[in-house]
């Protein structure tokens, strides 16, 4: 789970935005005002996106600490085992039921590290659901501000390799976009400075 993965629910919550649709009045067969159409870059949006970088960097490294606190456990299990492997081919047990005993409490070892391991990958899947979750509704909100005024009937997605093959500049709105996302998200951060400064 990383970046790209992260990326692809983004693109799932902007795959198919339609707002405000108008119609003009008249009789049948004349032809219906649908609006303007917009696409937005994700792959653009994930990468200027401060809000999607910190979440990012927040979920990497929490999985690299992750990743190191099972591998500081499996490394001290391996030594256990080569220990018990080199004292078993030496006669270093006095009796057949102490290396029994030993390697029991190896199996033991390795059985609650494969339990960690799965704890682990479980809290980190939900604790990635909730980021993305947390992504997607500040991303559509967002753009539900973006197009208060109904200027766009539909807003669109695209990235590297997606559906869409080629679309004008004049509609991509990304840049744009993206500068709302990013003077919201500064805003807030100012504003929740400020109540820690006057809570202390």
């Amino acid at each position: 789970m990383n970046g790209k993965l992260l990326s692809i629910l983004v693109i799932l919550s902007l795959s198919f935005i339609a707002c405000n649709q108008s119609q003009t009045t008249g009789t049948e067969n004349k032809g219906v005002n649908v609006g303007k159409i917009a696409y937005v870059n994700v792959d653009t949006l994930m990468e200027k996106y401060q809000f999607a970088r910190d979440l990012n960097e927040e979920f990497t490294k929490k999985q690299e600490n992750m990743t190191a606190d099972l591998n500081v456990k499996a490394k001290k299990l391996d030594d256990m085992i080569k220990s018990f492997q080199y004292r078993a081919q030496n006669n270093g047990f006095a009796t057949r039921k102490r290396a029994e005993q030993e390697q029991r409490h190896i199996q033991k070892k390795q059985q609650e590290l494969q339990e960690l391991n799965q704890t682990l990958q479980q809290e980190l899947a939900k604790d990635y659901q909730e980021m993305t979750g947390r992504l997607q509704d500040t991303i559509l909100s967002a753009l539900r501000l973006y197009n208060k005024d109904g200027k766009y009937a539909l807003i669109l997605r695209t990235q590297k390799g997606g559906n869409v093959l080629w679309g004008k500049p004049e509609l991509d709105i990304t840049k744009d976009f993206v500068e709302q996302l990013n003077s919201a998200y500064d805003a807030k951060n100012v504003s929740e400075k400020e109540e820690k400064k006057e809570k202390k």
